[in-house]
């Protein structure tokens, strides 16, 4: 775990790459350097790209001409000794030219990463076995989207092989999804990360009891279906046909109880009698010759072992997550907490006031604010030990910024 050096001296550094040559401007700090970059660079856990400004104080016009649209920059910042990426992304917006005094004001936009939202749908079937991690891979490849990273939760077998049809994003986003990650970009560059949200074991274990109660109870239904086509393999077309004009005789009378019916026990019973005979219509509703039933009958049993399938892989599943949780002592943390912290939060550290609660929808949060720091971003793993705060969390969102004065990441730990 990083503790934060003193944090004076401020640095930010902005770096234009042209495709030809790579400028470099950078606040130094000094009374009689009249160059500043200010900014405002969100983050947060939506897969798409955040948008971040930046305003250059006095730029001279001949630099200020190299800045277009469409071209990279990186943005830095830190104090001296100490200063990291916050984030890189290409310009899409250069408003015009204010003035404040004798002072010039140059602004630009960037997106945070490339926004590639709008790339074709790709079209990839993979083997049976395929695992998770080779088919995110395969559509990142295919589609040219770059992953800096990929890190699954819970690493995934396709044992009857996968069909990737459809955008590259939301397939990528579908597939982590089922891994407990999650899609983001972080400083810039997308990445296959942890689901916070979902790396609490205990909420795995109850996601995969409830799980595998569905996957019996899809089983059972099958069961009782193969079962109804089993008696009509078995019969005549014609013992079909009298057997459906009787449940149809059947429900006529019960819904004639019902119109009669003057008590509220003689009401339910009849409803009750409507319902009973509609499924069993509905049970040789598709049943309309011996053939049929035949061919329903061995559609019937392939659907009772895909169904058993299921049933037994989520009951591995669970026997998975029950492990794990068991091997972490069952106590009641989440996996985030037993991994290392990357950065230590504290008053010594920059923490300029208290962490406020508050509890929505989503759950408990806690939000934050700081001297600005480099290594605060979605998803970093943050050590905070103030008064009312002693706790390893997750970063979630926030922002880094710098007016001209105040040098601050804000941002909601969860």
């Amino acid at each position: 775990m990083i503790a934060a050096k003193y944090q004076v001296d401020r640095r930010v550094k902005l770096v234009l790459d042209t495709g030809k040559e790579k400028v470099t401007l950078e606040n130094l700090n000094r009374l009689n350097h009249l160059l500043e970059i200010q900014f405002s660079v969100p983050f947060s856990s939506e897969p798409t790209p955040d948008v971040a400004t930046v305003t250059i104080m006095n730029l001279s016009k001949k630099t200020r001409a190299l800045f277009k649209k469409g071209e990279h920059v990186t943005l830095y910042a830190g104090y001296k000794g100490d200063v990291g990426v916050l984030t890189e992304g290409n310009i899409n917006k250069i408003p015009p030219l204010l003035w404040s005094g004798v002072d010039s004001q140059f602004s630009f936009t960037f997106i945070q990463g490339a926004d590639y939202s709008k790339k074709k749908d790709v079209s990839i079937t993979f083997k049976r076995e395929s695992n998770a991690e080779q088919v995110i891979k395969a559509i990142a490849k295919k589609s040219g989207i770059p992953l800096k990273s990929i890190k699954l939760q819970i690493p995934k077998k396709f044992k009857k092989g996968y069909t990737a049809d459809g955008q590259p994003l939301e397939l990528i986003e579908s597939i982590a999804k089922k891994c407990g990650s999650v899609l983001r970009i972080v400083r810039g560059k997308y990445c296959v990360v942890y689901d916070t949200s979902a790396s609490d074991l205990q909420k795995i274990v109850r996601t995969r009891r409830t799980a595998v109660r569905s996957a019996h109870n899809h089983y059972l239904t099958k069961l009782k279906q193969q079962g109804t086509t089993a008696k009509y393999r078995s019969s005549t077309t014609a013992t079909i046909s009298k057997d459906r004009e009787l449940y149809k005789k059947n429900l006529s009378a019960a819904q004639g109880r019902l119109k009669k019916a003057k008590t509220k026990s003689g009401k339910e019973a009849a409803k009750k009698a409507i319902a009973h005979w509609q499924k069993r219509i509905s049970e040789v509703g598709s049943l309309k010759s011996h053939k049929n039933a035949v061919e329903s009958y061995a559609k019937r049993t392939k659907e009772v072992k895909d169904a058993k399938d299921d049933w037994i892989n989520a009951k591995k599943l669970l026997t998975k997550a029950e492990r794990a949780l068991k091997k972490a002592g069952g106590a009641k943390k989440n996996s985030t907490a037993t991994k290392p912290a990357e950065f230590l939060l504290s008053n010594e550290t920059g923490l300029t006031d208290e962490p406020a609660y508050s509890e929505d929808d989503d759950g408990e949060s806690w939000s934050f604010s700081c001297l600005l720091q480099h290594r605060i971003t979605t998803d970093a793993v943050i050590k905070v030990k103030s008064r009312n705060l002693n706790r390893t969390m997750v970063v979630d969102n926030g922002e880094h910024t710098y007016d001209g004065s105040s040098f601050l990441t804000t941002g909601v730990l969860k």
